[in-house]
């Protein structure tokens, strides 16, 4: 059999077609994201407990860990092929800002 014939528009016969978005969220390690929401709460109770108040320690744990998680739930739906085209310039982006830090 030729090679030609297990690849049909650049992807192999046998990969699974790409999930959509509601399906990769529904398949989520659910639980995992459960206990950092109860960490995060634990910490923002902790932190509420010894400011005796919202200000000035809670209330920015909490809007940093909510934000963090919309980031995390983003980054988690995204298909994984623009993360490894996206690879290499995030990595020597970094490396760029490393040195700059060090030269400035």
């Amino acid at each position: 059999m030729a090679l030609e014939s297990y690849f049909v528009h650049g992807q192999s016969r046998f990969d699974p077609p790409p999930l959509s978005v509601g399906r990769k969220l529904i398949e989520l390690n659910w639980p995992l994201v459960i206990l950092l929401a109860a960490i995060a709460g634990v910490g923002g109770a902790m932190l509420y407990s010894a400011a005796g108040g919202w200000e000035p320690w809670s209330a920015r744990h909490l809007t940093r860990f909510g934000l963090g998680l919309i980031l995390m739930l983003g980054v988690a739906v995204l298909d994984i092929r623009i993360w490894m085209r996206l690879a290499y310039p995030i990595y020597w982006l970094s490396l760029a800002l490393i040195v700059w830090v060090e030269l400035a």
